[in-house]
């Protein structure tokens, strides 16, 4: 206006090409500031200029937000510049104190909204945004904190374990996992859900043997779902025994006494074998065969039967009654007729089995494979026979199930029968 300014603490430069105006208050706002040129040859006068005070009003703050780790946070402000036209806002994101730059997991990092990709725990904190006021961010402002809460994933620290279980008891399965919320659990057998299993200990009323079952649990929070991996159920029942073969058994004295028994073994399977009601083995796992050499008449006979024993009982296999005697044995009346049928060995088997059959006599000879309820369930041998023959064969071949099987060759008007043990 008309007021001539001067040189002050405040003021600089009022006769020069630049004023300098300090600590500018309200007093100094005016549309009318000019400046005059005098020279040599006269004076000439500016137009006219304002002079405001600008300012920021952050019309929203940034708000704080809950976000699941691995998910995309945003932050956003909503500023307005106060005074003079033409005045224009720049903003820069902060964590506490801590600049942050643009590239990488952050986008906006100098603009109003700031995005977080890819959220991790340790981006978890205080958030605010300075707002300056531009031309030459004089004036600058800085927002509230907004708390980025970031929420935990599920995360399984100790997954389930396979279990054997025996039959008709009971047993658990669990599992210990961390995240965000109250956490909830689905068990499930081979992806189905199982009824009432919904804690992080599933406890087992009871099991039947079988195959092994693929078991997994789903636990969920708030920020999803996590599957374990899978862990192994298996049922298991006390030993099925098959064997020994023989119901009855005849022996000259001083010959050779051998019973065998077959069950689907483990390592805590054991064997110990009876006559009667006394003991004649030790419990081992190495007893399934029980043999004797030099056989006597008092010592000797008597009902046999192995009790096999895991860990979840034991069993005791069919009694063969054993007799001693000193007058010709079965097989030596075999061998006295020629007509004659080995036992296989190995016995039991579980591969490739041996036997041999004697005919005394060229004739036709048939050597078939019957299961216990008298089913043929395989040809052997079967055509013209003279002399010593031998059969191998491969249970695997005929697909048998394990169990007890007799076999039989009929040649020139007769018939021999022996039992073998199949195991798979």
């Amino acid at each position: 206006g008309t007021t001539q300014l001067k040189d002050s603490p405040r003021i600089s430069g009022a006769n020069s090409s630049v004023l300098t105006i300090r600590n500018v208050g309200t007093a100094d706002v005016a549309s009318n500031y000019y400046v005059k040129v005098i020279g040599a040859c006269g004076a000439d006068s500016s137009g006219s200029f304002g002079l405001s005070i600008g300012s920021i009003t952050i019309n929203t703050q940034p708000s704080s937000s809950d976000v699941c780790e691995g998910q995309e946070a945003t932050l956003s402000i909503d500023a307005t510049p106060n005074g003079a036209q033409g005045l224009s806002l720049s903003y820069q994101w902060r964590k506490g104190t801590e600049v942050l730059s643009e590239g990488g997991r952050y986008i906006g990092t100098m603009s109003n909204t700031l995005k977080i990709s890819g959220v991790m725990m340790s981006d978890m904190g205080n958030y605010n945004c300075v707002v300056s006021l531009n031309p030459g961010a004089i004036v600058s402002v800085v927002s509230n904190d907004a708390v980025l809460t970031v929420k935990e994933g599920v995360r399984i620290i100790v997954q389930p374990q396979s279990a054997v279980i025996c039959e008709g008891q009971q047993g658990t399965m669990s599992v210990r996992a961390t995240g965000s919320g109250v956490l909830s659990y689905q068990w499930q057998f081979n992806g189905i859900d199982l009824p009432g299993a919904t804690d992080s200990i599933w406890r087992i009323t009871a099991v039947t043997a079988g195959p092994d079952l693929n078991v997994s649990v789903v636990v969920t929070g708030d920020c999803g779902s996590v599957t374990s991996s899978i862990a192994k159920l298996r049922g298991k029942a006390k030993p099925v025994v098959y064997g020994p073969t023989e119901n009855t058994l005849s022996i000259k004295a001083g010959g050779y006494l051998r019973l065998a028994v077959a069950t689907a073994s483990d390592p805590t399977t054991k064997y110990q074998w009876y006559r009667g009601s006394t003991a004649i083995t030790s419990d081992s796992s190495s007893n399934a065969i029980y043999s004797k050499f030099g056989v006597g008449v008092g010592t000797d006979a008597g009902k046999y039967y192995c009790r096999v024993s895991n860990d979840c009982g034991w069993t005791n296999s069919d009694t063969t009654d054993v007799t001693v005697t000193t007058e010709v044995s079965s097989v030596e009346e075999e061998n006295a007729h020629g007509l004659y049928l080995s036992s296989n060995d190995p016995n039991p088997f579980d591969g490739v089995t041996t036997l041999h059959f004697n005919v005394p006599q060229s004739g036709t000879a048939r050597l078939v494979l019957s299961d216990n309820f008298g089913r043929e369930v395989a040809v052997l041998y079967e055509g013209t026979a003279y002399g010593i023959i031998p059969v191998s064969f491969d249970g695997a071949m005929y697909n048998l199930s394990a169990g007890v099987y007799n076999y039989t060759l009929t040649a020139n008007g007769q018939s021999l029968t022996r039992r073998m043990i199949y195991v798979k």
